[in-house]
């Protein structure tokens, strides 16, 4: 059953963003990449499963190992190892998932700039397993994206590939007071992205999630939000920590 495009499936209305030129259609039931069973069979176990019920739209969540992730976990009252230090996004690019995110941790060459960069980049989701140290989380929206919110998404994050990476936002991330003066001081600027900052306006341009400035949020505070409202599902392994 088909919906106008101006109404917000999870219940919010005039969604920033929202464009009526896409037209409404059901919700895609499976992914093209699911059907390749034997070029993921290298993949470990719990990646495996997991990865065969990611879909567009759907929240990655990083915990991190190092100093930086240790320091924005304690200032989002989380232990450092234990909580979200880092966060990306699923969309495709072609018939294949990948992870869109805002980091400058050294990184393959980005799957859609085809070169090693800083900031808002991508990488295929069978790679990013791999690179990525620490245990990764899979966070499923409730519901498969209808087609017209997927062409949305994918047009919100394909224009703000290339930007610069926010270091102010690493920076409130790991302090609560500091985050909040912030917040309430700084005006939403997406000239430079943080990682939680880039999903968070991922998510309201396409109408999943209300946000007044996606520049407040950090990556523990985001996970927790998706989960408590109902948007995100609770997090599943999508890789051990090695």
């Amino acid at each position: 059953m088909g919906r106008s495009s101006s109404q917000n499936p999870y219940g919010a209305s005039n969604v920033v963003g929202w464009s009526s030129r896409f037209p409404a259609v059901p919700a895609v039931p499976h992914y093209s990449w699911h059907k390749d069973t034997e070029k993921h069979a290298d993949l470990p176990k719990a990646c495996y499963n997991s990865y065969m019920q990611i879909k567009d739209g759907d929240i990655i969540g990083v915990t991190g190992k190092g100093f930086t992730s240790g320091i924005i976990n304690m200032g989002t009252f989380s232990l450092p190892g234990v909580g979200i230090s880092h966060v990306g996004i699923i969309c495709k690019h072609g018939n294949d998932p990948v992870v869109y995110e805002s980091t400058t941790y050294g990184r393959p060459a980005c799957a859609i700039q085809q070169k090693e960069v800083s900031g808002t980049q991508a990488h295929f989701l069978d790679d990013y397993v791999k690179f990525v140290p620490g245990k990764i989380w899979h966070y499923p929206l409730r519901r498969p994206l209808y087609q017209d919110e997927i062409m949305r998404l994918q047009h919100v994050l394909d224009k703000e590939i290339g930007k610069a990476y926010d270091f102010g936002g690493a920076i409130r991330s790991g302090g609560a007071v500091f985050r909040t003066l912030q917040a309430t001081l700084r005006d939403e600027d997406l000239d430079t992205i943080f990682c939680s900052e880039w999903v968070a306006h991922a998510l309201r341009q396409v109408g999943v999630m209300q946000a007044k400035s996606v520049s407040s949020w950090n990556p523990n505070r985001l996970c927790r939000y998706a989960t408590r409202t109902g948007t995100c599902s609770p997090p599943i392994l999508l890789k051990e920590n090695k």
